[in-house]
């Protein structure tokens, strides 16, 4: 009877810790967030766009994933701890391949030359994505391939859409004249031969 008691406690206790690891926080991003990321970045405030000049930094995110994800809490920073993380508003669901641009406006502070953007959970602790730069980009930096690739400077600014990347020159392999190569290839047929004729008469009878 006392080792029955002792598995029904045992048993209970095991109930309860399940039920406490459910409700508490353990500092993971929520399901679907880590195909959340930071695709595009302006920090140089000012940029021309087929007419007047626009004053404003942004933050562009990407759903990199298969399936619709909800952003509701997610929070934005620059390198400065001292800012107040801007917390994405509730109800924010963000579909697959679908765009989020946040701007100045929106978070508060602005980006500077020398900065990052980060990516918080909506715990406020755990970084989803980041990306930090030393220099103002001509245009913007932005992920190439879009939404996969590292960040580079875009042939263009391109808010809430894909990327501009630039397209890199195919690889140029260098090509041997003819005659290099048939010498080479000659001097493997001749030192082959040699191998043959010598395993050859090694094993002929004396």
């Amino acid at each position: 009877m006392k080792n029955a008691n002792t598995l029904l406690l045992r048993m209970a206790a095991l109930a309860l810790l399940l039920s406490l690891g459910s409700v508490i926080n353990v500092g993971t991003a929520s399901a679907g967030t880590s195909d959340v990321k930071i695709n595009e970045v302006e920090s140089t405030s000012t940029w021309l766009v087929s007419g007047p000049a626009v004053n404003e930094d942004w933050i562009e995110l990407y759903n990199n994933g298969a399936t619709a994800v909800d952003i509701s809490g997610l929070k934005l920073l620059d390198n400065d701890n001292k800012n107040t993380k801007y917390s994405i508003p509730t109800g924010t669901i963000l579909a697959p391949g679908a765009y989020l641009a946040i701007t100045e406006a929106a978070f508060k502070f602005g980006l500077g030359s020398s900065d990052s953007a980060r990516l918080f959970a909506a715990n406020g602790t755990t970084v989803l994505d980041t990306y930090t730069w030393t220099t103002h980009a001509t245009t913007t930096y932005g992920r190439c391939p879009n939404g996969t690739g590292s960040f580079i400077t875009t042939l263009s600014p391109t808010k809430g859409t894909a990327n501009k990347c630039p397209v890199l020159p195919p690889a140029v392999v260098p090509e041997l004249p003819f005659g290099v190569l048939s010498a080479a290839a000659l001097t493997m047929l001749a030192i082959a031969a040699v191998w043959v004729t010598r395993s050859r008469n090694q094993s002929l009878p004396a």
